[in-house]
C-alpha cells in the first residue's frame, strides 16, 4: 500500500526506474485485457470475468500509487480509495484466476469448494483490516497503534496470500501431472516442464516480493508487486493458451481413433 515516506523525494534514478516499471505494468495490463478479448470466444464464466477484473484493478491500483508517487494529487484519502479499490480487484481476481484454472485439471468438488473458501477467508481477514490501517493512515499526525498496527498486517497479508497462490499452484500441477498420465510420454514431458517452469518462475515472484518487504523497502515492494502481477496475468494466457491447444489435440486424437 502507499502509505510509508514521500517516494517522490527520492533521487533521479529511483523515479525514472519506478516510472519504467509503472509504464510496463499498465502497458502488459492493456494488452491483457486486449487479449482477453481476442482468446474468449464467450465473454462468461469465471475464468473470463476473474481475469478481466484482475486486470482493470491493476490498471486502477498503478493510477493510484502513479498519483502518491509524482504527487499528482494533494488528496490522500482519494489516492487510497482509488490504490485499495485497484488492489482489491487484483488481489482476489488473480486469486480467482487461479482457482478457475483448477477446473480444468481437477474435477473433485471437495477441493474445489475448500480452494474457494480459503480465498474468501483470507481475503476477508486480511484485506479488510489492512484497507482500515491503510485509510487511517492518512491522518496528521499518524497514530503510534496505526503504525504499528501496519507495521504488522503487512507482511502477514503479503506472506498469507503468497502461500496461498503456492497452495494452488502446487494443486494445479499435481492435477495435470495426473491427467498427462494417459498422454503420449514425449507430449506429457514436454507441456509438464513448460507448466512446471511457468509455475516455478511464479513462486520465484512471490519470494522477491516477501524479500523486498521483510528488507522493509515497502515502496519499492509496491512497485514490484505491480510489475510482478501484470507478468502473473500473461503468465496466465500463456498456461490457458497451452492447455487449451493440448486438450485439443486428445479430443482430435481420440475422434481419430474411434473413426477408424
Amino acid at each position: 500500500m502507499l502509505t510509508f515516506g514521500q517516494a517522490s523525494e527520492s533521487s533521479p534514478s529511483v523515479a525514472f526506474f519506478f516510472a519504467g516499471c509503472i509504464a510496463i505494468t499498465l502497458y502488459n495490463a492493456l494488452e491483457i485485457i486486449i487479449l482477453i478479448f481476442v482468446t474468449f470466444k464467450r465473454f462468461s464464466g469465471w475464468y473470463f470475468w476473474s481475469l478481466l477484473v484482475a486486470s482493470l484493478g491493476l490498471i486502477v491500483a498503478t493510477i493510484g500509487f502513479s498519483t502518491y508517487f509524482f504527487k499528482i494529487t494533494p488528496h490522500t484519502y482519494l489516492q487510497s480509495a482509488v490504490t485499495i479499490a485497484g488492489w482489491w480487484a487484483f488481489i482476489v481476481g488473480q486469486s480467482l484466476v487461479l482457482w478457475s484454472r483448477l477446473h480444468l485439471v481437477l474435477q473433485s468438488p471437495c477441493i474445489l469448494r475448500s480452494v474457494l473458501i480459503m480465498i474468501i477467508i483470507n481475503a476477508v481477514i486480511l484485506l479488510i483490516p489492512t484497507t482500515v490501517l491503510a485509510f487511517c493512515y492518512n491522518i496528521v499526525p499518524v497514530p503510534r497503534a496505526v503504525k504499528l498496527g501496519y507495521k504488522v498486517m503487512e507482511p502477514i497479508q503479503i506472506t498469507i496470500f503468497c502461500v496461498q497462490e503456492l497452495i494452488i499452484s502446487g494443486l494445479y500441477i499435481w492435477g495435470t501431472a495426473k491427467i498427462l498420465k494417459y498422454t503420449a510420454e514425449e507430449r506429457k514431458q514436454r507441456l509438464m516442464v513448460e507448466l512446471i517452469i511457468m509455475n516455478v518462475v511464479l513462486i520465484i515472484m512471490d519470494f522477491v516480493l516477501l524479500g523486498v518487504q521483510y528488507a522493509g523497502f515497502r515502496i519499492l515492494q509496491n512497485v514490484l508487486k505491480y510489475f510482478a502481477y501484470s507478468i502473473k496475468l500473461k503468465f496466465e494466457l500463456a498456461v490457458l493458451g497451452r492447455l487449451t491447444k493440448f486438450f485439443q489435440d486428445q479430443a482430435l486424437t481420440f475422434t481419430s481413433t474411434n473413426s477408424n
